[in-house]
């Protein structure tokens, strides 16, 4: 959509040689767009984006990085492609959503799931969780931390996002108001509560989960 939605077909046409969706990182397997082919059918968005990228002889400074931000752009998918989440409900019948539809009528808590599987599957994305044992990779850390997360969700919502951040193989730690904990003791390993009553020293205890387990049964005898 929009002026640079004019060159996606340029860029991804049949003509080219490569398929640019498997190109690599490396220059010997890139493509010259100026085939016969591709230039009798595009030849006015190529002359637009040389216009675009090779500024004329003599300009400022400014000009010229104002050009090597428009290379940036122009080679960057993003700038082609809008995205969207899909929501899957199971039942009887399966009903699929789009997340930027229905993400105002629904409640906060119910605002905040989508943003929480992407989020964590950024993460997954830059820690490399799903590449392959057998292939080489740097070791990563699994590390996540959130502050105040699930703040409008309800301890069931709250359980399900813990059961996805123990699913992906992620060790986090996550910070909650006092108002807001009773959602985390049942799901998380350990908890650490931070007191300052008086703003001049910070009291910490520490507990585990069976720990609060077993209080539990002292308050209910």
């Amino acid at each position: 959509k929009g002026y640079e939605g004019k060159f996606y077909d340029m860029f991804m046409s049949e003509h080219l040689d490569v398929n640019p969706k498997s190109l690599s990182n490396g220059m010997e397997y890139q493509t010259n767009i100026f085939t016969m082919a591709q230039e009798s059918q595009y030849d006015e968005e190529i002359r637009e984006l040389m216009e675009i990228f090779v500024p004329v002889e003599n300009v400022s400074k400014e000009e010229q990085e104002l050009a090597k931000q428009n290379m940036k752009k122009y080679a960057d998918y993003r700038t082609y492609l809008s995205f969207d989440m899909e929501q899957i409900i199971e039942g009887e019948e399966k009903i699929k959503q789009s997340v930027s539809k229905t993400i105002r009528k629904n409640s906060g808590g119910e605002g905040q799931n989508p943003l929480y599987v992407a989020l964590l599957a950024s993460f997954a994305q830059m820690y490399q969780i799903e590449t392959s044992a057998r292939l080489y990779r740097n070791p990563t850390i699994r590390l996540v931390i959130l502050d105040e997360a699930f703040s409008k969700m309800d301890g069931e919502k709250v359980a399900t996002c813990i059961e996805l951040i123990r699913g992906l193989g992620f060790q986090a730690i996550i910070s909650a108001t006092n108002d807001k904990i009773q959602n985390y003791l049942e799901n998380v390993d350990k908890t650490f509560l931070f007191a300052n009553p008086n703003k001049k020293m910070i009291s910490i205890q520490e507990f585990e989960r069976k720990e609060f387990q077993e209080l539990e049964v002292e308050v209910d005898e």
